[in-house]
């Protein structure tokens, strides 16, 4: 008995939720041309994106980019611009002042020989000591001269010297140039948006934020030969030469890139294909949220309520009906994605046609089940209005946003 019970009560849910799957359809057959613009406006969209992957030209690169090597020693850029300045440094005790004293007359001799060649003034760098690090920091925001770095010795004893280059937050060769001030990132693991190649490719050096030409390698490496000389001036047990370490020829490249394709269409995707399909549906996410705020305005369900149908089959007869509206828009997205235009390969090339389906169909579930908790914080349909134009004028810059990012 209780079984019958159950197969009469599961038959009857069907037919309610059918008798409200066709009442959907029906009015949404009337409507003919907002149906019209929920299959063809994804399609255009879609259409627009293959019509721009057939003007974006394709340079295969077969050969790994091999970097030539740069010369480290090299007087930076920075100090071309400005031969005359200091380095702090903390804390200031005696073996500290032997490195600096060590460090300033390699600095100098360099400094000469490479800016006396371009017909520069060159003078000796100037050195201050504080006893500690915010001493060092506060002294440094209020000095109008033109400061190389600061040095923290975070370890000191007879066999090894630690120290941290604290150099300016905004490096200073971009405002020289009149370019962009940026930092030097140091918080990101990874760029916000990664190019299809590697990052500025003509930059020898490696390009921003310019560990090379703002000095950072450059003091990096004449102090580390300080410190050897000062170790070797302190050890009464060494042998050789202290003037061996000024022998050392130290070179930079940069790591090589293997072989790629550059395309700028693929680069695009990035921030083209999210908002492309986040407009293609759109409207119908509007007019999905205004038929079900509109029966609500109009009290129809409370009338089918007192019918016996219940509220649930409501919305799974909704979500019925827009799955089958949306299913031939993602057939015609997948075709305009997959078939091949001119010369050019398709817009997207080895993801599998069904992997986009269920990608597709999974991404309007997501976006019909967020209509129809939308529909449950209004009850007028001027008031849907009023949000999901105020809504796309807030967001519409973060759709954007990562166009903006820098490298």
């Amino acid at each position: 008995m209780s079984n019958h019970h159950q197969r009469s009560a599961l038959n009857d849910a069907f037919i309610d939720i059918w008798l409200l799957l066709k009442k959907n359809i029906k009015i949404q057959l009337r409507h003919r041309i907002a149906t019209f613009l929920e299959l063809i406006v994804p399609c255009i969209l879609v259409l627009l994106v293959a019509i721009i992957r057939t003007k974006v030209s394709v340079t295969e690169y077969s050969e790994p980019t091999v970097y030539n090597e740069f010369d480290i020693l090299q007087v930076p850029k920075i100090l071309e611009t400005n031969p005359e300045f200091a380095i702090y440094y903390t804390p200031n005790t005696n073996q500290t002042v032997q490195i600096m004293n060590n460090l300033v007359n390699d600095l100098e001799k360099q400094c000469l020989n490479s800016l006396w060649d371009l017909k520069l003034p060159c003078k000796k760098p100037s050195t201050i000591g504080f006893s500690n690090s915010s001493e060092m920091i506060d002294y440094y925001l209020t000095e109008k001269q033109f400061v190389l770095c600061g040095i923290e010795f975070d370890q000191l004893n007879e066999t090894n010297i630690e120290f941290s280059l604290r150099f300016s937050n905004l490096p200073r060769t971009d405002e020289q140039k009149g370019l962009k001030i940026e930092d030097w990132k140091t918080q990101m693991i990874m760029a916000n948006v990664m190019p299809t190649g590697p990052r500025e490719k003509n930059k020898t050096t490696g390009g921003k934020p310019g560990y090379e030409d703002e000095g950072f390698l450059f003091i990096q490496h004449y102090l580390s030969m300080a410190i050897g000389k000062t170790l070797f001036d302190n050890d009464d047990h060494h042998d050789g030469n202290r003037n061996d370490l000024l022998e050392i020829e130290l070179h930079g490249q940069r790591f090589p890139y293997p072989k790629y394709i550059d395309d700028l269409f693929l680069f695009s995707l990035n921030f083209l294909f999210p908002t492309i399909f986040m407009f293609s549906f759109y409207f119908s996410s509007i007019n999905l949220t205004k038929t079900i705020v509109n029966e609500k305005e109009k009290r129809m369900k409370e009338s089918m309520k007192m019918m016996g149908l219940k509220e649930k089959y409501h919305f799974i007869a909704y979500f019925i009906k827009s799955v089958l509206i949306t299913i031939p828009a993602i057939i015609l997205i997948i075709v305009f994605l997959k078939i091949r235009f001119a010369t050019n390969s398709p817009p997207i090339l080895i993801t599998d046609s069904t992997v986009l389906f269920v990608y597709f169909l999974l991404y309007h579930i997501c976006n019909t089940c967020l209509c129809f908790m939308m529909s449950t914080f209004f009850s007028k349909v001027i008031s849907i209005h009023s949000f999901f134009i105020t809504n796309f004028n807030h967001n519409k810059f973060f759709l954007f946003r990562p166009i903006l990012l820098e490298f």
